[in-house]
């Protein structure tokens, strides 16, 4: 999932990577629409790939090592 992730990011300019189960986003970047956009596509291939129940054990493990003001910041702009 984090290669999946980092691999569209770098393609589409994300300011998201995912390094050692820890999510990192460069909160400066305030284009909320467009990312949920490629994090729902990203989501979806992967869905299509490896199968809804990995994906969703890896996006919840994802979820509890975020920091809290990341966790806020995706919850806000519905990011999950």
């Amino acid at each position: 999932m984090a290669t999946i992730i980092n691999e569209t990011a770098q393609r589409n300019v994300w300011p998201v990577h995912i390094d050692a189960d820890q999510l990192t986003i460069d909160l400066k970047t305030s284009d909320a629409d467009i990312y949920r956009a490629l994090l729902a596509k990203a989501i979806t291939y992967a869905t299509s790939v490896i199968g809804e129940r990995v994906v969703n054990k890896e996006l919840n493990a994802v979820d509890s090592s975020m920091d809290g003001r990341i966790r806020e910041y995706v919850k806000a702009y519905g990011l999950r």
